[in-house]
């Protein structure tokens, strides 16, 4: 057992507050991440909320963003893997979320019995990652709190919230916020599943009429080269080429027949 306490910053959340985020809830209401932020933001009141996603390689990508000033200041930036090592990855997924009202307060002292092996990671009070800490000083960001996304189970992203002053929110407040970014991870990946299975339907659909152009036609080049448009569909590409034997065949955005020839020969 471990024990971890907090002041209390106020005893209710406002009904007011409550209705403003009711259609967060809609099941009807079409998933904007944009909307979410606005909606935790609403709630903390910070200068600016976003989500990050991180993808497989590693690198990753503010996707939406909220501010006060309705400046942004992320926009369209990639960051580079090393801003989400995988090393820091365990941090942010051991607990709903990471809240630090103030990253330059003097670090708490952990009492415990000595020669008992602890795991820290479910403690608040644990401290954040020190590349997280330098950012966020270098930003002139005095309080922040991470809520981590999961998409089947593997972590996905997180919602963060940002502030350029010392802030508290209460924990009433926090778990709430903690709610509605569940409930709106659980929508998307509901979305996200259901295109799956329509671009799976999709695919078999191209397959069985690819196959029956492969029954039909002369040769795999013909068939190949008749549904080139098709196929570039399905790839979600701007052109497609296909060389054989010396003839080159093109359909959408394309170099030129000499560049073509070029990259073959590459």
């Amino acid at each position: 057992i471990f024990i971890e306490w907090e002041l209390q910053q106020k005893k209710l959340i406002s009904a007011s507050k409550m209705n403003e985020l009711g259609f967060l809830f809609e099941p009807s209401y079409p998933l904007q991440w944009k909307l979410v932020c606005q909606g935790v933001n609403n709630l903390v009141n910070y200068d600016r909320v976003i989500v990050l996603q991180i993808f497989e390689a590693g690198h990753s990508k503010v996707i939406a963003e909220h501010s006060k000033n309705k400046k942004k200041m992320y926009g369209d930036e990639i960051l580079s893997p090393s801003f989400m090592p995988r090393s820091v990855y365990s941090y942010y997924q051991s607990i709903p979320y990471r809240y630090i009202p103030n990253v330059h307060a003097m670090q708490q002292e952990f009492v415990h019995i000595a020669g008992v092996e602890l795991d820290l990671l479910t403690c608040q009070l644990n401290n954040l990652p020190e590349i997280h800490d330098i950012y966020l000083k270098s930003i002139n960001v005095s309080a922040a709190i991470f809520f981590p996304l999961f998409m089947d189970g593997v972590f996905w992203g997180m919602v963060i919230a940002q502030n350029e002053q010392e802030k508290y929110v209460d924990l009433q407040t926090r778990k709430l916020c903690s709610f509605i970014i569940q409930n709106a991870m659980n929508k998307y990946e509901s979305l996200f599943k259901q295109g799956l299975l329509d671009s799976n339907k999709q695919l078999r659909e191209t397959e069985a009429f690819m196959r029956n152009c492969l029954d039909t036609q002369k040769s795999v080049n013909c068939a190949i080269t008749e549904n080139l448009e098709l196929l570039r569909h399905m790839t979600d590409s701007d052109g497609a080429a296909v060389f054989y034997h010396g003839d080159v065949f093109f359909d959408g955005i394309v170099p030129s027949k000499a560049q073509f020839y070029q990259i073959v020969a590459f």
